[in-house]
């Protein structure tokens, strides 16, 4: 409902830079096009893909990037099922994990990365729950039994190689999510489990089948391929470089707040609050119980070890970012959503299987900790989702005035900020095309989630009758741009936005 009758509800130019890409990839039948101008991630499996061909189908634009959202959510909810049902859950757990990673995220910012709008990271969480899949399969040895599952298992796992490659060209948030998480735990795993067998065998146990090497070969292929991707020419990443000195400073006073709202502290219910307490608690009590069991050479389960690494993923990327000069951002730490639902499945299936000795305290814990859970997504619908359906289409705004009078008066090309430009586009559904300048002063083009064709070969301060929508704070800027010997015409003035025609250019 979201997507297709309220896309509008939140736009800004992040959001209607999928939408135009979106377009511009079925027009110009390149799934890099050359014309974009590509942020920190270059789209090559993702959400803007999936809305090529909707706009293909459809012709329209919004329209085609709510209907890729949806097919993007379908996959996650899918990926997860079928990741659980692999790792021996029952059905009602697949259910209720399903549940829980749609409804945990109550933060607006986050659904933007998963759910709506533009599902940036729809992507790495499907491939992230397919490689947990494989990893599940790989460690339960089931596959051996016959050639028709070998087949299947060799096969999925060459499509998890695949797509470590072409998330690796995407950039280097595939890393961070998933493959260097999981090499890790994967290192853990063989290095306990081997500890684990001699000291089995010194004390003449019958140990079980001899380590097995293809995990490990292929999860350190993941993580070279995703490497070797974000090495290729077209590939865009952050620069990286070390902040060792500064590091824990920017842990506990950058990385810990902008984690603490990934999460959802910052949304301000106090009830909410307390209850995400309660579900990160329980992820750090179920860490500590994993360890425990392993301090007692205690064999872990398939489950188990995937929850580690999904326990593992936003720790990793918080201090990689923390040691690093990449910027930190909340929208960085979006795994710990699926971490704390992970951790409530993890109680649930304990207590179903009778795995735990203090039944009672688990049950507790189980109760506690779904009761929480329900809290927590009855208080996101109520004061997240709600607000949205009930929300105005599109919702009533100066930038959505300015391009309703452009489009009534005939303008279907124009310049602004960044901040504008995109966000107008999406606006007007397409009808009117805003490209992005970094300064009215200069008139240079903005190469940063932009399309090339919109601007002329000899450059944008030399046309005649160009539009320019100028934002009220940018307005002494336009006018040193016009002591050049530009002449302009103010057309309207809607709000903080003055709309601007040039007439003619003095040669200079």
């Amino acid at each position: 409902m979201t997507n297709l009758f309220h896309y509008n509800y939140k736009m800004n130019s992040d959001i209607g830079a999928e939408a135009v890409l979106g377009r511009l990839i079925w027009d110009s039948k390149e799934i890099i096009p050359a014309a974009w101008y590509p942020s920190t991630e270059t789209r090559i499996i993702a959400t803007p893909q999936a809305a090529a061909l909707f706009y293909g189908l459809t012709g329209n634009m919004d329209l085609s990037m709510g209907l890729a959202c949806c097919t993007m959510t379908i996959g996650i909810v899918l990926a997860i099922w079928f990741f659980m049902k692999k790792a021996g859950s029952s059905r009602i757990s697949c259910l209720l994990m399903c549940l829980f990673c749609l409804g945990f995220a109550g933060n607006i910012i986050i659904l933007e990365l998963l759910y709506v709008f533009a599902g940036y990271y729809a992507i790495h969480v499907i491939a992230f729950f397919f490689i947990l899949n494989c990893y599940s399969s790989l460690l339960q040895k089931e596959w051996k039994k016959s050639k028709s599952l070998r087949r299947k298992m060799y096969g999925k796992c060459i499509i998890g190689l695949i797509l470590a490659f072409l998330l690796g060209m995407q950039g280097t948030r595939g890393i961070l999510i998933t493959f260097g998480p999981l090499f890790g735990i994967e290192v853990i795993r063989i290095l306990y489990e081997k500890i684990c067998r001699r000291k089995c065998l010194g004390k003449g146990i019958i140990q079980r089948e001899q380590h097995e090497k293809i995990p490990f070969l292929w999860i350190s292929g993941l993580l070279v391929l995703s490497f070797l991707g974000t090495k290729m020419p077209f590939s865009s990443g952050q620069e990286i470089s070390r902040n060792i000195r500064n590091g824990f400073s920017k842990l506990i006073q950058v990385v810990l707040p902008d984690t603490w709202k990934a999460v959802g502290f910052s949304e301000g219910d106090p009830v909410r609050n307390i209850c995400l307490g309660l579900l990160v608690l329980n992820v750090v009590i179920w860490v500590i119980v994993l360890l425990i069991h392993m301090l007692k050479w205690q064999e872990l389960s398939s489950l188990e070890w995937c929850f580690l690494v999904t326990a593992a993923s936003p720790v990793v990327t918080a201090l990689i970012v923390a040691f690093t000069t990449v910027e930190s951002s909340e929208r960085y730490y979006f795994m710990w959503i699926f971490s704390m639902a992970f951790a409530v499945i993890l109680s649930c299936e304990y207590l179903r299987k009778g795995m735990t000795v203090g039944i009672s305290a688990w049950r507790a814990l189980t109760v506690i900790t779904l009761t929480a859970a329900g809290i927590v997504i009855g208080i996101n619908i109520h004061t997240v989702y709600q607000p949205i359906l009930k929300a105005e289409e599109p919702t009533a705004s100066d930038a959505l005035e300015v391009v309703n009078y452009l489009e009534e008066n005939g303008y279907e090309m124009a310049y602004s900020t960044f901040e504008n430009a995109n966000k107008m586009t999406a606006l007007s559904n397409g009808k009117v095309n805003v490209y992005a300048i970094n300064s009215f002063e200069t008139m240079d083009i903005c190469k940063w989630l932009t399309n090339a064709d919109g601007y002329p070969e000899d450059g944008i301060a030399d046309q005649d009758g160009a539009v320019y929508i100028v934002p009220e704070v940018r307005m002494e800027e336009f006018e040193r741009f016009l002591d050049t010997g530009v002449k302009c015409d103010l057309k309207d003035t809607i709000g903080s936005y003055s709309i601007c025609f040039t007439k003619r250019i003095y040669k200079r």
